[in-house]
C-alpha cells in the first residue's frame, strides 16, 4: 500500500476497467507479480463454467474438506468464542 497516494480519475475512465488498472498500476512490484498469477489461476476462457469441479478452487476447497482443515460450529457466538473474541 503506498501512503499519501493521490488517486484521480478523468471522465475519460468511465469504466471498471480503467480504474482497476489505475490502482494495479500504484501497486508495488510483489503485489503486481501475485495479482497476475492470480489472474493466470483463475482463467475462465469464454466467461462461463460449465462444470465448476473442474475449477482449482473447487478442488481446493475439496482438499481442505478431505484433510479435516474445515471446521463447523453450532453458532456464530461458538465461532467467536473459539476464536476469542
Amino acid at each position: 500500500m503506498l501512503p499519501n497516494t493521490k488517486i484521480t480519475l478523468t471522465k475519460k475512465e468511465t469504466s471498471l476497467v480503467d480504474v482497476l488498472w489505475n490502482l494495479y498500476v500504484l501497486q508495488t512490484a510483489n503485489v503486481k507479480k501475485a495479482f497476475r498469477q492470480k489472474i493466470e489461476n483463475d482463467k475462465v476462457l469464454d466467461g462461463s463454467i460449465d462444470d465448476i469441479t473442474n475449477t482449482p478452487h473447487y478442488q481446493e476447497a475439496m482438499a481442505d474438506v478431505a484433510e479435516g482443515r474445515v471446521t463447523t460450529y453450532n453458532s456464530l457466538k461458538d465461532f467467536y468464542t473459539e476464536m476469542g473474541l
